[in-house]
């Protein structure tokens, strides 16, 4: 669990995950500890995301040899590291709304003033307005400000 807690959403450094699994003491603690991270992580990012962090990723300890085996794979069920994703479905394009909330989950103000300003003055603008202004209760006055000319253009 305090593996896989390194990868989310905010932070998929997974060299700062191997950076702290080389302090045990055995390589197969640290393999063992990567391969439960990871499969941790695939819960919460999405298997095909772990899946890219770790084929990009420069694993040491003979990580690659014991990963490539399948009954250790099997045992950790990281079959997703080795077999591709079946097709997904195509995404959907994101609504607007979906793309504020993804810039104010990631606070990115200054993005959500870039899609704004493209929006026609609608009902749908008083709507996004309420979207951006309920969002957190805690504003700090850096956001204020940041809201300030998305109010002026939604308005």
């Amino acid at each position: 669990e305090l593996a896989g807690a390194i990868l989310t959403e905010k932070s998929t450094d997974l060299a700062k995950l191997l950076r702290i699994l080389d302090k045990l003491p055995e390589d197969r603690d640290k393999q063992v500890g990567l391969a439960q991270g990871l499969k941790v992580a695939s819960k919460r990012l999405g298997e095909s995301e772990v899946a890219k962090l770790y084929g990009a990723a420069v694993a040491p300890w003979g990580v690659e040899q014991k990963f490539a085996d399948p009954a250790f794979v099997k045992q950790h069920k990281l079959e997703f590291l080795t077999n591709p994703a079946p097709s997904a479905k195509p995404k959907r394009e994101l609504t607007t709304a979906d793309r504020i909330a993804e810039c104010l989950k990631n606070n990115k103000l200054e993005d959500i003033s870039a899609i704004c300003s493209k929006l026609p003055k609608s009902d749908e603008s008083k709507e996004y307005l309420k979207q951006i202004l309920t969002f957190r209760q805690n504003v700090t006055r850096k956001d204020v400000d940041a809201l300030t000319p998305i109010v002026k253009i939604l308005v």
